[in-house]
């Protein structure tokens, strides 16, 4: 289910303003600078490294874009997310599934996520509930700190375009799947080479949460 969705890049533009997130062209030149990175990939490095380093450097790209504007990193909980300077605006990276940036379907998380992610939109809901029966004053005052609202950066790219949107998530499956969100702001869609990129884009998988199990012999 969704809320609110915005298609029309002036209604985009015009949001993206009005909530304090990053304009269309930043976040394009972050997604970009990710799917460089994968591209540099061959057949013989590691399976998940190109969704890897196009998770990691699509961060990396937020933060660096957005530092002048006193955007900062930030790591809480092992959640790797760009934190704007009033500390109540956080955007953390996904791979979505091929339902991204398409106005009549919902999209879902390609891959699960794990307790960071979880943990992240339970306050998004808490402070939508709270937000809808004006209890915002007295929230932040027990907390002694304003509330974060958390958005996910969806991407899913196919050999010859790169689709995302920024969107508020509100609901995540037991298994871990974002299915449900309060906003969606689709950006524009933007053109890949077919015969830069990996050999298989089903087979990548990066985020938040990366675990590494290790097991005795």
């Amino acid at each position: 289910m969704n809320r609110a969705i915005y298609v029309n890049l002036p209604d985009v533009e015009s949001r993206l303003l009005e909530v304090g997130l990053p304009c269309v062209e930043e976040i394009h030149a972050a997604i970009k600078n990710g799917e460089l990175h994968r591209d540099s990939c061959t057949a013989n490095d590691p399976r998940g490294l190109p969704g890897l380093l196009a998770w990691g450097k699509t961060v990396r790209g937020l933060r660096d874009t957005l530092a002048p504007k006193g955007w900062t990193r930030f790591e809480g909980n092992n959640l790797a997310v760009a934190l704007d300077s009033t500390g109540t605006t956080a955007i953390a990276v996904a791979t979505g599934d091929k339902c991204t940036g398409d106005p009549k379907r919902t999209p879902e998380t390609k891959y699960p996520k794990g307790p960071a992610i979880a943990a992240a939109i339970e306050q998004n809901i808490i402070q939508l509930v709270q937000t809808a029966f004006s209890f915002v004053e007295e929230l932040e005052q027990a907390q002694q700190k304003p509330p974060v609202y958390t958005w996910l950066l969806l991407i899913s790219r196919n050999k010859n375009e790169v689709h995302s949107e920024l969107s508020l998530p509100r609901l995540i499956t037991e298994k871990g799947h974002v299915v449900e969100w309060e906003e969606r702001i689709l950006l524009p869609p933007f053109p890949i080479d077919d015969e830069s990129g990996p050999l298989n884009y089903e087979e990548e998988n990066a985020g938040d949460d990366i675990v590494v199990e290790i097991s005795r012999r």
